[in-house]
């Protein structure tokens, strides 16, 4: 949107004076609220505008909510399985060597 040029002229942006000497001056006070959320679900008012706007929104918003913590529980599961059987596997590694160390003993004078 284009601008129009300031005139300038001796009463603008200059307070207005009234009969008893007193200035009258204007402040103007913005205000911005801002709201936000953590987490897979939005707050109960803004599930019934997704419903509102979309058709069945908000069961459609628990549903993937729901499927998205079956995943995180099993990429947690698993990830879980594969830290222990990495940790039997070297603990069955560190065995196996002191054993092999501790039989070429024998054969060393």
């Amino acid at each position: 949107m284009p601008q129009e040029p300031l005139e300038q002229s001796s009463s603008v942006n200059k307070p207005e004076s009234d009969q008893s000497g007193l200035e009258e001056s204007t402040i103007s006070l913005q205000e911005s609220v801002s709201l936000g959320y953590i987490g897979p679900l939005p707050l109960p008012g803004m599930m019934a505008e997704y419903d509102r706007i979309i058709p069945n929104g908000a069961e459609r918003i628990m549903v993937m909510a729901e499927e998205q913590l079956k995943a995180r529980i099993s990429n947690e599961n698993y990830a879980l399985r594969e830290d222990s059987s990495k940790g039997c596997m070297g603990s069955l590694t560190r065995l196996q060597s002191a054993w092999s160390l501790l039989r070429l003993q024998r054969f060393l004078p």
